[in-house]
């Protein structure tokens, strides 16, 4: 199955711009709902070239939001491998988890507090201009839809903001961030029933075009809550698992080796422990275990050069042995990182290695992906 196409616009710091061609038609389909709008205001090349400006900017308004999260997460430490305009919104990618609720929070809030932000200045700028001006019209639209952008985006549901401020908020008062993931997933089921719910009995009660699209908006956010909260209980079991483990219960034993070592000196020191190290300028560079050792002939040990069994590290892949099992399980897991190993120090020595297959094992709670992102319906 071929991967869909998409096109990286630019580059901010380390985090792509990602472009998925299906972002056209949700700027096709609002510049198609605000023609007629402008078509009464002006003529019938100004009002689609207003509505052409108005998607447009919506669309800039939902890329201020996703660099909105990625700034405020980096003033905690958080990176960002890239953020995606699809069909359905942005999406920012975080490649390292948030390990307290305060940082969770305010990254969370910053997205709609950008929409709002921007809402004013618009606002601030259209009322410059001349009423019965076709750009007055155009800016006062763009600022009424930032609005619903930020609010909507408020809704305490996944996948959007709300709901990770929802569950920010439960994890900085039960100190457990699984329940709080839990809850939030609740939430965000009771709420997609909700909004389908009055939606419909809108255009029961006051049957009209309007309420008809409002229906239609429903049919589409409604499963993309159910969805949300799908993936949000998948999440928190896995978050349980995680809080009832430690990094000594799932590392390996290591051995440091020199950089000189052999191969017959890291089968030997295979017999002591599964995993083995080779150490270059005191840092770990390369990995071995036991089981790739023994495939080795014993009649050509002496004579493997020890490069030809030894895996290559991920740079950064020393962590300290306090290291947060969250952080510990997306390093390993993570989509845009995948590492085979990951080592443990304590008091500057190596002591021990982890491993994202033995994690997995102790686990087990299904498809290997921690969300650390904060996505936008």
């Amino acid at each position: 199955m071929s991967t869909p196409r998409t096109y990286r616009m630019a580059t901010f710091g380390h985090t792509d711009l990602i472009i998925h061609p299906n972002a056209a038609i949700t700027i096709t389909i609002i510049a198609a709902m605000y023609y007629p709008f402008f078509a009464t205001r002006t003529p019938t090349a100004a009002a689609l070239v207003l509505s052409a400006a108005l998607a447009l900017a919506l669309a800039g308004s939902v890329l201020a939001h996703e660099v909105a999260h990625v700034v405020t997460a980096r003033l905690f430490g958080i990176t960002t491998s890239r953020i995606e305009l699809t069909i359905l919104g942005g999406h920012a990618h975080f490649t390292t988890p948030f390990v307290r609720p305060g940082p969770h929070i305010l990254t969370s809030l910053a997205g709609p507090a950008m929409n709002l932000l921007l809402a004013a200045l618009v606002t601030a700028l259209t009322w410059s201009t001349n009423p019965a001006t076709p750009l007055y019209a155009l800016g006062d639209t763009v600022a009424y839809l930032n609005v619903l952008l930020g609010l909507f985006n408020m809704l305490p549901a996944y996948p959007l903001d709300g709901g990770h401020t929802l569950t920010g908020l439960v994890w900085a008062v039960t100190k457990t961030r699984s329940t709080a993931t839990r809850l939030t997933a609740y939430t965000t089921t009771v709420l997609a029933v909700i909004v389908f719910l009055i939606m419909v009995g809108m255009v029961v009660i006051f049957p009209s075009a309007g309420t008809v699209i409002l229906v239609v908006w429903a049919a589409v956010v409604a499963p993309l809550l159910l969805v949300g909260a799908r993936n949000g209980m998948r999440n928190a079991r896995r978050l349980e698992a995680l809080e009832r483990l430690s990094l000594q219960q799932v590392a390996r034993p290591v051995v440091v080796l020199p950089r000189q070592a052999t191969t017959s000196d890291a089968v030997a020191a295979s017999h002591q422990h599964p995993t083995a190290i080779l150490v270059h300028d005191g840092e770990p560079v390369t990995w071995t275990d036991r089981a790739t050792l023994l495939r080795v002939p014993g009649e050509v040990v002496s004579s493997t050069p020890l490069s030809m069994v030894m895996v290559p590290l991920t740079p950064g892949s020393v962590i300290a042995g306090t290291a947060d099992m969250v952080v510990v399980a997306s390093l390993l897991w993570g989509g845009d990182q995948q590492r085979p190993v990951l080592m443990m120090r304590t008091d500057g020595v190596l002591v021990s290695a982890v491993l994202g297959a033995d994690l997995l094992a102790a686990v087990s709670t299904g498809p290997r992906r921690l969300s650390t992102d904060i996505d936008e319906g």
